[in-house]
């Protein structure tokens, strides 16, 4: 199995959990309908990017993924 890729930039990644952390306390937990809005374009971004992440994941996993796509 391979083994999980180190974050390239871990100061980028600190900055945005800091900023997500600070929109969280500003704000506070979102609405259940902005929630099931987010969502909602979240599976249009799926869907819409399916064939890449097909492709990304078969060619990452192409010894051990099964066919299933």
């Amino acid at each position: 199995m391979n083994a999980i890729p180190k974050i390239a930039d871990a100061a980028r990644l600190t900055t945005l959990l800091e900023a997500q952390r600070a929109a969280f306390l500003r704000d506070g937990s979102p609405s259940l309908a902005r929630r099931r809005a987010d969502l909602a374009e979240l599976r249009k971004a799926l869907i819409s990017r399916r064939e890449a992440i097909e492709a990304a994941v078969c060619a990452r996993h192409s010894e051990s993924w099964p066919s299933a796509f």
